[in-house]
């Protein structure tokens, strides 16, 4: 597949990632403002910001933008739970992350069926035949977090969607790591801040960290103690567990 783009037209796109600049509304968990671009650029019914147990089997936390408002839609009819959950683990376009461990992949649902399979499912039942496309979310704990955008049967999502998407994937996950450190209080990191202390994560003492950043081992040990004195913390270890948690 060849696919073209103007610049204009990548700079919509990374537009629609940027945080909306405003501070997280009550219970908000992701950039609302985020959804609402993501649902224009990518011509959608729909997108949707999931918070799940799977493994427990409920929904915690669930909006969409729709029609240029953002919809809670979290709290679910019970009967309507109890008949989803099934159908999520017999659907593998649904439990593919949970399930393969898979956690970074954009899928589309005609990855795992045909479309005339799909109709004939519950799930399809279930989701009015609609088109779907995921985009994982790194884990809370046991909470998955994911991105659905949708579309009505027969508009489909195509791989130039899907390559767009694992494009803006990173600065999602820099979105929604703002949001959590946010959430819990916790000043945000600049960009060279993160860089460190991802190195910091895979074990590298400071004068590996300067090699790889090309700058002096007394300049890491500056960088790592304005770390520590914003997240009120003394060493690494103690750091490391603070910007894991917003992970």
């Amino acid at each position: 597949m060849r696919w073209t783009s103007t610049e204009a037209e990548l700079r919509q796109l990374l537009d629609a990632a940027q945080p909306s600049g405003t501070a997280p509304r009550p219970g908000e968990r992701f950039d609302h403002g985020i959804l609402l671009r993501l649902a224009g650029v990518f011509d959608c019914v729909s997108v949707t910001y999931q918070v799940s147990e799977p493994f427990a089997e409920r929904f915690e936390h669930v909006v969409s933008a729709e029609g240029g408002s953002i919809v809670d839609e979290t709290q679910t009819d019970p009967d309507w739970e109890r008949q989803y959950w099934p159908a999520h683990w017999e659907s593998l376009s649904c439990c593919y992350p949970e399930t393969t461990g898979d956690h970074e992949s954009v899928t589309l649902g005609q990855d795992f069926t045909t479309d005339l399979d799909y109709r004939n499912s519950f799930m399809g039942e279930m989701c009015d035949f609609m088109e779907v496309m995921l985009v994982p979310l790194p884990w809370a704990g046991e909470l998955d977090r994911r991105l659905l955008l949708w579309r009505t049967a027969g508009d489909r999502f195509d791989e130039a969607d899907r390559l767009k998407l694992t494009l803006l994937r990173p600065h999602l996950l820099r979105v929604l790591e703002a949001h959590d450190r946010a959430a819990k209080g916790l000043p945000p990191l600049t960009p060279r801040e993160r860089e460190l202390m991802v190195l910091v994560a895979d074990g590298l003492t400071n004068r590996q960290i300067g090699r790889a950043l090309g700058i002096s081992e007394g300049t890491v040990r500056k960088h790592l103690e304005h770390v520590y004195s914003r997240l009120g913390v003394s060493n690494r270890v103690s750091a490391l567990a603070l910007v894991g948690q917003s992970a």
